[in-house]
């Protein structure tokens, strides 16, 4: 009976697993165009909350490197790859609409150039954002993501509180540049020698955890220092 139950539980498991891959359906822009045109997408359909966007990538098959796609209605997606791969380019207009992404924003991956830009009103929400190389960002007042990863020389510049609510982690070279005080429901972490915290005189309260130039390759800059908060705070590799 006991044998019966794993076997059961697998098949569960298994199931759960495979369902939830095929929720999330690749769709890339074989152009540029409007979200909203089902011509411009290799699947002929308009993407929504169930599918992984890529907009300038070299996957799937039949999307187009250079691409620049606009909202003109606020929409939603599984996740979504601006930029992704060598030589790919990959900008998303959301003009002055909402873009809901329930996973990850990856903004240049793989040697991809990737960026956002936002007219009044516009704004993104999701689970979490990705920024890699030279890749950079400015969040808007109204954006707001759950995780900010950067990493390979990216930087990334907040400008409201609830811009990063959860975990940051700034790694690579990559420069992390505050415009408002940060709450934060996890870590913060900041490693590597070339890394910058630019705090710009801005409170970082909340944080479970602060690593400092603990880990990775050598010390870290933080700049125009303000006051941190946290339970545990961790600093090394010469951090000062």
């Amino acid at each position: 009976m006991a044998k019966r139950g794993i076997r059961f539980s697998l098949a569960i498991l298994v199931l759960a697993a495979w369902v939830g891959s095929a929720r999330a359906q690749d769709v890339g822009a074989i152009s540029s165009g409007d979200w909203e045109n089902a011509s411009i997408w290799t699947t002929g359909t308009v993407p929504g909350s169930s599918n992984n966007v890529f907009i300038g990538s070299n996957s799937p098959g039949a999307a187009a490197a250079v691409a620049a796609v606009t909202l003109t209605a606020s929409e939603s997606a599984a996740n979504l790859y601006l930029g992704y791969g060598g030589g790919t380019s990959g900008t998303l207009d959301l003009g002055a609409n909402t873009l809901t992404v329930s996973g990850n924003i990856f903004l240049g991956q793989s040697g991809g150039a990737g960026s956002i830009v936002e007219g009044v009103g516009g704004a993104f929400t999701a689970g979490g954002l990705t920024i890699q190389g030279s890749n950079s960002y400015a969040f808007g007042a109204n954006d707001a993501v759950g995780s900010l990863n950067l990493s390979g020389g990216a930087s990334a510049t907040t400008s409201a509180a609830g811009n990063v609510t959860g975990n940051v982690s700034v790694a690579g070279g990559s420069t992390l540049n505050m415009g408002s005080a940060l709450n934060l429901s996890g870590q913060l972490n900041v490693q590597d020698a070339g890394s910058v915290l630019n705090m710009n005189g801005n409170a970082i309260t909340g944080a479970n955890q602060v690593f400092l130039g603990w880990y990775g390759s050598g010390p870290i800059t933080i700049a125009n220092q303000a006051a941190i908060s946290t339970g545990n705070l961790y600093v090394g590799n010469g951090t000062s």
